[in-house]
């Protein structure tokens, strides 16, 4: 429950960050969401879920100071990768974790990451099925 409660918190703050731009907002979001995953056995349905919330948050932060920050943006990539990881055979929500992914490696400043970012964006692609509403903004 407390994990939950922790989450819903994390998300608020990034909502109100979303709106006001303050950076304690979303400093505040992603300090809640840690707490929220540590508290998340990795066998709980929601723990990708949650992995992927905390992944956007930091990207928001990197978009929001507008620096090459190694430390955050190493730590986005590894949060989803932990994501991906979890969301195991056909898991609904897995090419929605790929591409938070994908949108993670775009800000590492090495040509691999780049090349990462590719192969797991047209995975997830390949992922989505045809028809899906969201798919077409993503090709």
């Amino acid at each position: 429950m407390k994990a939950t409660s922790l989450s819903n918190m994390g998300a608020a703050f990034q909502i109100r960050f979303d709106r006001t731009r303050d950076l304690g907002d979303i400093q505040e979001a992603i300090e809640a969401m840690h707490r929220s995953i540590e508290l998340t056995g990795d066998k709980h349905p929601d723990k990708p879920l949650r992995l992927n919330n905390l992944g956007n948050s930091l990207r928001a932060r990197l978009q929001a100071n507008g620096t090459l920050d190694i430390e955050t943006i190493t730590e986005a990539i590894t949060v989803m990768r932990r994501a991906v990881a979890l969301s195991v055979g056909d898991h609904p929500n897995k090419p929605i974790y790929l591409l938070t992914l994908g949108a993670c490696l775009l800000f590492h400043p090495s040509s691999v990451a780049h090349d990462e970012c590719s192969s797991v964006t047209r995975r997830a692609l390949e992922l989505l099925p045809n028809g899906h509403p969201d798919k077409p903004g993503f090709l």
